[in-house]
């Protein structure tokens, strides 16, 4: 955190970055079908029409971009604009960032916000790169990081130059897509790098970790190999395990992985740092290593 707070003193940024991306492709027609909770949908769709204005305008939109009381910063919403490489372009309630690089900026978790968000944006049906990102910090005029989920849009502007349009939002829900998308990225990094990829599963710093949820690796027998959220677990067999309603959560899952490939289980279970038991959903998928199948999976609780 004294890291963060002395980049922010350094360039006066105080709140920089809301919003840049981890990686759910979307295109124009399908935030109705692909987003379960209204308030995602509207923060895609402003996202999308500031892309759309500035891939028609490019810089000549940015003194629109930056109308307090407008249209594209009213109150605590406003889009934000920067090149692919951290250049600050449009921010306004934060005028001191623009012309300096974010590419360094760290959230408290040590995320590199602007490296994660160029990594992640994927292509879109639409032709754009877009994606999401999540991640801890401060709301204007405070210090204390809270989280924050973000859409970008990678647009090209009519000079052909390239920018990242974005914004986000402060405790939006947490979609069904958001854990789909990271457990098919986790999977893809397992196929790269072998077990050696649980080192990033376990890094608060990677993208694979927010909020209370993370991705966590067994064998098909059950044999827990990688769980940052209870990693006393790991080395222990699982395979008995069963959630309060009487589920074998486990079980459940190699299931799935073998006669489907993956798929969505929900349950009764706890959750770390907090006494009781509550709503659980959970997506998996199955991947080979070294002719042996693994269980990728993970999941988040009842949002009420």
């Amino acid at each position: 955190m004294v890291r963060t707070l002395n980049i922010f003193i350094k360039y006066g940024l105080l709140i920089v970055w809301g919003v840049l991306c981890l990686a759910s492709p979307v295109c124009a027609d399908d935030a109705g079908e692909k987003y379960e909770f209204a308030s995602t949908r509207e923060l895609v769709a402003f996202v999308r029409s500031a892309a759309d204005l500035v891939a028609q305008k490019g810089e000549a939109c940015f003194p629109e971009l930056n109308k307090k009381g407008g249209k594209w910063y009213n109150g605590d919403r406003y889009v934000f604009v920067t090149m692919v490489d951290g250049l600050a372009l449009v921010n306004p309630p934060f005028p001191d960032a623009i012309g300096k690089s974010l590419w360094q900026v760290q959230d408290s978790w040590g995320k590199p916000i602007v490296q994660l968000n160029v990594d992640s944006l994927k292509p879109g049906k639409n032709g754009k790169d877009e994606g999401w990102i999540h991640y801890l910090w401060p709301r204007p005029g405070s210090t204390e990081p809270e989280w924050k989920t973000s859409y970008a849009v990678l647009v090209t502007g009519p000079h052909g130059k390239q920018y990242i349009v974005a914004s986000g939002a402060y405790d939006l829900k947490i979609e069904k897509i958001f854990i789909e998308d990271l457990v098919k990225n986790a999977v893809a990094l397992i196929k790269k790098n072998g077990k050696k990829a649980f080192e990033t599963l376990n890094d608060k710093s990677s993208k694979y970790q927010f909020r209370d949820i993370y991705v966590f690796v067994m064998t098909e027998k059950g044999l827990e190999l990688c769980n940052p959220g209870t990693p006393q677990i790991v080395g222990k067999n699982v395979w008995g395990y069963k959630s309060v309603d009487g589920k074998n959560v486990v079980q459940e899952m190699v299931k799935l992985a073998k006669e489907r490939g993956g798929g969505w289980v929900s349950y009764i279970w706890t959750k770390p740092g907090q006494n009781g038991y509550f709503h659980k959903y959970t997506f998996c998928m199955g991947v080979a290593v070294d002719g042996e199948l693994l269980i990728v999976a993970s999941g988040y609780y009842r949002q009420d």
